[in-house]
């Protein structure tokens, strides 16, 4: 999947969240925020789309995960050159985020439970367009 534009409707983000239910209330957000989504249950998941060639605009991701936490998934996903620049906002339910999260290089973090209004304000800065929620 390749996104049109960087500051249109079509912007496209990663969704990468094991917690079913919490995953399609997110992806209904996005979507309510006038973005694509494409969701993935956990790192692995979301690191065989990106190979395949979906190449979204931002990444949502979740740090505690089945089969590929998310800590590994942006370890493997900043060694490789064709996807390190793809944004990341990083969102824990830890509640503190701590020195080494940092270390994640996110643009930004979110703590659960978060509010729709700032994800959506959070992905419209970074890909660089304006908050336009569909009606």
């Amino acid at each position: 999947m390749t996104p049109k534009s960087s500051n249109g409707k079509n912007s496209t983000v990663l969704l990468v969240e094991d917690d079913e239910l919490l995953r399609e209330t997110i992806c209904d957000i996005i979507e309510m925020g006038g973005f694509c989504v494409v969701a993935a249950s956990n790192g692995r998941e979301a690191l065989n789309l990106l190979y395949a060639g979906c190449r979204p605009h931002a990444i949502i991701l979740d740090l505690m995960m089945p089969v590929m936490n998310g800590w590994q998934f942006r370890k493997a996903q900043l060694e490789a050159p064709e996807l390190r620049e793809i944004p990341v906002v990083v969102v824990t339910g830890a509640g503190l985020i701590s020195a080494e999260t940092y270390l994640l290089q996110p643009v930004e973090f979110l703590v659960k439970p978060f509010e729709a209004g700032r994800l959506v304000a959070t992905i419209s800065r970074i890909i660089g367009r304006p908050t336009n929620p569909r009606p």
